[in-house]
């Protein structure tokens, strides 16, 4: 028994690494993309689809950076008697989430000036 919650809790380390490398992925794409990305991006769309924005080096590196530290304080921090179905859910779920924010930040930024 012990050595099987031994095994589950280095797959679940695994799994954390490879989810806090995923919430990297913006910033490196961000890095790549440094010159096409415009100096400011959207934060919000209002009626004349214009709206204030966040700069350029908070869109590629703050969020990332910031959604990041909150994936690690969920999964090391609060899921102490979450099951380990919960806590492969839990790991998975920021990430993705960091992902389509950069995505749909990046894409609005090029849509609409701001």
């Amino acid at each position: 028994m012990k050595k099987k919650l031994h095994d589950m809790k280095k797959e679940l380390n695994k799994v954390l690494l490879v989810s806090s490398l995923v919430c990297l992925i913006p910033l490196v794409i961000g890095v790549i993309l440094w010159n096409v990305l415009p100096d400011v991006a959207m934060r919000q769309i209002s009626w004349n689809q214009q709206g204030p924005g966040w700069t350029k080096e908070f869109l590629v590196v703050g969020i990332p950076v910031l959604l990041l530290l909150i994936h690690l304080y969920i999964c090391l921090i609060k899921p102490k008697r979450a099951r380990p179905v919960s806590k492969k859910i839990m790991y998975w779920t920021n990430p993705i989430i960091s992902n389509l924010c950069f995505i749909v930040l990046s894409v609005l930024s090029f849509m609409w000036a701001v």
